[in-house]
């Protein structure tokens, strides 16, 4: 089967390893001097409540399938030429890190925004080249871009944004659903490694006040 990830997906990983890993040795007591590293939303916002389409074909209900789960929803597309590879290696990394029990109970899912060419082929190959256990999804496009303004992941500035005249523009952070089902943070394109790592321990460990 040829490949179909494209070429900065395969490249793009590879050159952020090495900076990102280490972001992990950098002083963790620094980390502490917060309660989290999210930036917190103004009020708790709810999973979406739809059924979109997993890269096999299959059918997923985000509310079931998360619930009890620490979830991390990314809002993307698979040409996006730096913030999509940047969240997800640092995802990645950051799981790693904390090892399969813990990755076990966190679910990850990037929904594309580019459905005409994110075809369910190419979402599957190059997600899986960050992590196996990232959930690619589609749905119609009309209901994923009413989904992420619901949740609040619509440029707020310049800085917060990513996309090219040849993709969508779209937020660059990541909304948070802790174990409740409620979204209490999103995460900037900023967010390191090691800030993941202990965002995560803490989501599945604390209630959010």
């Amino acid at each position: 089967m040829a490949d179909v990830t494209p070429k900065r997906a395969r490249l793009i990983p590879l050159a952020l390893v090495t900076l990102s890993v280490l972001t992990l040795s950098c002083d963790r007591a620094s980390l502490l001097t917060h309660a989290f590293n999210g930036r917190r939303l103004s009020a708790p916002l709810s999973k979406p409540a739809v059924v979109w389409q997993r890269a096999d074909g299959s059918s997923y209900d985000i509310a079931r399938e998360t619930a009890g789960r620490v979830t991390l929803m990314y809002f993307g597309y698979t040409h996006c030429p730096d913030v999509c590879p940047i969240q997800l290696m640092n995802l990645s990394i950051a799981l790693r890190t904390l090892g399969a029990d813990t990755t076990a109970k966190v679910r990850v899912l990037f929904v594309t925004l580019d459905p005409a060419r994110d075809t369910s082929e190419i979402l599957r190959s190059w997600l899986q080249g960050f992590h196996r256990d990232f959930i690619a999804l589609r749905g119609p496009l009309s209901d994923v871009k009413a989904e992420a303004d619901r949740l609040k992941l619509v440029p707020a500035s310049p800085e917060d944004s990513a996309g090219t005249s040849s993709g969508p523009s779209h937020a660059s952070a990541v909304v948070a659903f802790g174990r409740d089902g409620l979204a209490h943070f999103i995460y900037p394109a900023s967010t390191n490694p090691a800030e993941w790592a202990y965002d995560l321990r803490k989501l599945l460990r604390d209630s959010v006040p």
